[in-house]
C-alpha cells in the first residue's frame, strides 16, 4: 500500500502499475478479511462475551493457522460460517452483512505510528433506537448497546457512527458528520 501511494503518475505504465499493485494488495487481504468476517460473526452469534465467544475464537484461531497454511478446506468452512454468522436473526428479505474492516482496508493509516485519520467527514445513516431489531436484527442492536456502554435510550444509529469516528482519529484530529437532533439525548453524549 506504501508503494502503491508513492507511485508518481507520469504517464499510462504508472496507472498500469498502479492497478498491478493494488489488485495485489487486494488479494493479499482477502484471508484476512475473510478471518475478520468470521470473527464479527461470532460476535454477533454469541453476543461478543461469554464462554461460547471465547470458545468461538479459540476455534478461529486454530482455524487461521489452517487457513494461512494454504488449507483449501480451512478457507471454505471460514467462508461458509462467517456467511451463517453474518445472516444470523437478519429480517427476512435483508442482504447478508458485510462488515467493513478499517485496518484491514487502510493499514497505512493504522500501522506505522499513524494511530488514525487527521479528519473525517461523512453523512452516517440515520434510524432511530426503536427501529434497529427490525431493520438490522437484535444481534445488531446487542452490538450497538457494547459501543454505547449500556442501553442506549432514545438515540438514532448514527450515534454509532460518531462513537466509531472518535476511535478511528489520531491523535489532534477532528471528524465531521451530521447528526440527528437527539444526539444530545441519554447516552449519547459521552463520546469519547
Amino acid at each position: 500500500r506504501l508503494r502503491l501511494r508513492g507511485i508518481r503518475i507520469r504517464d499510462i505504465h504508472d496507472v498500469q502499475a498502479m492497478a498491478t499493485l493494488d489488485r495485489q494488495t487486494r488479494e493479499a487481504s482477502e484471508r484476512p478479511s475473510l478471518l475478520a468476517d468470521a470473527f464479527i460473526g461470532e460476535a454477533l452469534r454469541s453476543g461478543g462475551a461469554g464462554s461460547g465467544f471465547q470458545s468461538a475464537t479459540a476455534s478461529l484461531g486454530l482455524m487461521a493457522e489452517r487457513l494461512f497454511r494454504d488449507d483449501p478446506e480451512a478457507e471454505a468452512t471460514l467462508q461458509g460460517s462467517a456467511s451463517e454468522s453474518l445472516s444470523i436473526d437478519l429480517p427476512a428479505g435483508r442482504p447478508c452483512r458485510r462488515p467493513f474492516h478499517w485496518p484491514l482496508e487502510y493499514p497505512e493509516v493504522f500501522l506505522g505510528g499513524a494511530g488514525g485519520f487527521h479528519a473525517i467527514v461523512g453523512n452516517p445513516p440515520f434510524l432511530g433506537n426503536r427501529l434497529w431489531k427490525p431493520i438490522l436484527g437484535s444481534g445488531m442492536q446487542r452490538q450497538g448497546h457494547i459501543i454505547i456502554d449500556g442501553k442506549p435510550g432514545k438515540i438514532d444509529l448514527c450515534i454509532l457512527f460518531h462513537r466509531r469516528a472518535v476511535h478511528l482519529l489520531c491523535a489532534g484530529g477532528s471528524y465531521g458528520l451530521l447528526a440527528a437532533s437527539n444526539i444530545a439525548e441519554g447516552n449519547a453524549v459521552k463520546l469519547g
